[in-house]
C-alpha cells in the first residue's frame, strides 16, 4: 500500500509484488493541519480506500507513506509532520490502519519510483528534483539511494541562497525554495494580481480566496500569459541553482519531477538555460536533463515500491 501526501491532495495505491497497480485513487482532497482530528481524517480516507478495494488487510504485507520534510525512516519519526501525536508517526499509522506501515521522505519516494519504473530506470547516478510546493532532491549514487546519516539528505530547498528577508516555512530566511518552488510561484503571482496584472486567475469563482498551486497549474494549462511568464522566471532561477548540483554530482541524469513537472517545456527549458549558464560545460554535457515520466504518480509509485523493499530487506 502506497500513501502519497501532498500539499492539498492524497494519492493512494495498492500494487502486487511485481510493482503493478491493482487499485488506485488520485487527488483525494486533503489539507494537512497538525492536530489529532486531521490525523484521524487521514486514517479514515485510507481505511475507506482499502475497504473499497475488497482486498483483505492480511494480504497487504506493508504500507509506506510519503512525508514532506525531515524523516528518520529507521525510527519511523517525522520531525515536522503530525508532531502532535503521542507515538512515532509510523507506529501511529500501523495502529490506525491495521497494516505494518513505514514512512519516508516524499522526494526520496518519488526518486525511487522514477528510478525503478520511470525515465531513469537502469541509470546508476541520478539526481531527481522535486519541484512542488517546496523543493527537494533525491540522490542515487552508484545504483543506491543516498540517505545520509539519519535519512535527511536532499534538503536542497533549505540551502541559504538569497538575502531576500523572506522567512521560509523551516523558520530560516533566504532559503532556495523562497524563490524557486511552487510556494514562491504562488507568492509572486498573488502579488502581481494584487498590483492589477491581467490573468485568467483574476476570473476565479472567488477571487478573494487564497490562490492555490492547482489554480496556477490549471491557468498555465490554458496558456495564461501571467502564469507562464512567472513560471519561466522561477524556473530560470531554479536552473541557476541546479547548475551547482550538476557540478557537484556530475550525474548521468537530472530528472525534473514534482507537481510543476506537468507544465513540461515551460518549466524544463528555462531550467536548462539556467544550468547551461552557470554549470561547467564539460560536466553538464555528461548529464541528460529529463522530465519525470511518472509525473504526479511518482510519489505513490515509489511508496509502494519502498514498502515492497522493506518487506524484502527490513531495517
Amino acid at each position: 500500500l502506497g500513501i502519497d501526501t501532498g500539499h492539498d491532495r492524497l494519492n493512494l495505491a495498492i500494487t502486487d509484488f511485481r510493482g503493478d497497480f491493482v487499485s488506485s485513487e488520485y487527488k483525494i482532497p486533503y489539507t494537512y493541519t497538525n492536530n489529532k482530528d486531521c490525523f484521524q481524517a487521514l486514517l479514515d480516507k485510507i481505511n475507506t480506500f482499502v475497504d473499497q478495494t475488497g482486498i483483505s488487510r492480511d494480504r497487504i504485507l506493508k504500507a509506506c507513506m510519503t512525508v514532506g520534510g525531515r524523516v528518520n525512516h529507521k525510527e519511523g519519526k517525522a520531525h515536522n509532520y503530525f508532531t502532535c501525536l503521542d507515538l512515532p508517526l509510523a507506529e501511529a499509522l500501523t495502529q490506525g490502519l491495521g497494516i505494518d506501515t513505514c514512512i519516508d521522505n516524499d522526494t526520496r519516494c518519488m526518486t525511487y519510483g522514477e528510478w525503478l519504473k520511470g525515465c531513469c530506470k537502469g541509470y546508476r547516478d541520478v539526481v531527481f528534483v522535486n519541484v512542488s510546493w517546496g523543493l527537494g532532491i533525491g540522490i542515487i549514487i552508484n545504483g543506491k539511494m543516498y540517505l545520509g546519516k539519519s535519512g535527511f539528505s536532499g534538503e536542497m530547498g533549505h540551502v541559504h541562497i538569497y538575502n531576500n528577508g523572506i522567512i521560509c516555512h523551516c523558520g530560516k530566511t533566504g532559503c532556495m525554495e523562497t524563490e524557486a518552488s511552487g510556494s514562491a510561484l504562488q507568492r509572486h503571482i498573488t502579488h502581481k494580481l494584487a498590483d492589477g496584472a491581467v490573468s485568467l486567475l483574476s476570473n476565479r469563482p472567488d477571487p478573494t480566496a487564497e490562490l492555490s498551486l492547482q489554480d496556477i497549474l490549471e491557468a498555465i494549462k490554458h496558456e495564461d500569459v501571467l502564469g507562464i511568464e512567472s513560471l519561466q522566471q522561477m524556473a530560470t532561477e531554479l536552473g541557476n541553482n541546479l547548475a551547482g548540483i550538476i557540478n557537484i554530482f556530475n550525474p548521468e541524469m537530472l530528472v525534473i519531477g514534482g507537481d510543476l513537472s506537468v507544465t513540461g517545456d515551460n518549466l524544463v527549458q528555462p531550467i536548462r538555460m539556467g544550468i547551461n549558464r552557470f554549470s561547467l560545460n564539460m560536466v553538464s554535457e555528461d548529464s541528460i536533463i529529463a522530465t519525470s515520466t511518472l509525473t504526479d504518480k511518482a510519489g505513490v509509485t515509489g511508496a509502494c515500491l519502498l514498502a515492497r523493499h522493506r518487506v524484502i530487506e527490513p531495517l
